[in-house]
């Protein structure tokens, strides 16, 4: 499955590449007692970063932060809050990331999704040197 999952991203490279359509994503630091859950994803697993992914039609990006949460990890957040946002075209579209922030009260979680390859909770003063451009911006927002 995660071969598909590779193929499957260079193809929507190429069609990024050609067309740098606009388009919304989320990213959610979720929190508990001082730590923070991150994850590394099948198709680019050298980074630590957090959960997230695409705004779908008619969906806000509050609701798509909570979606991608349970869908990756398998969190239930009841409220989050938005804490920034940043312009991204690493991946040659123009990508609107809007960060969220979500204190939950258990370290419980199930990365049975085939898009996380790694997932852990690291304190603040652990957190690790391969990190997302989207961890690095929530943090700062957190201190």
């Amino acid at each position: 499955m995660k071969t598909i999952y590779k193929i499957a991203n260079s193809i929507r490279r190429i069609y990024w590449y050609i067309f740098r359509p606009h388009t919304q994503g989320v990213k959610c630091l979720i929190e508990c007692n001082g730590e923070y859950l991150l994850i590394q994803t099948s198709y680019s697993g050298k980074y630590w970063t957090l959960a997230g992914g695409g705004v779908g039609r008619n969906e806000g990006p509050e609701t798509a932060a909570i979606r991608e949460v349970n869908e990756e990890l398998g969190i239930k957040v009841g409220s989050i809050k938005q804490i920034g946002q940043y312009e991204s075209t690493i991946e040659y579209k123009k990508d609107t990331v809007y960060l969220f922030h979500a204190q939950v009260s258990s370290k419980d979680f199930n990365s049975n999704s085939t898009e996380v390859s790694d997932a852990r909770w690291f304190s603040k003063k652990e957190l690790p040197e391969n990190r997302s451009r989207a961890l690095n911006e929530s943090i700062l927002k957190q201190t």
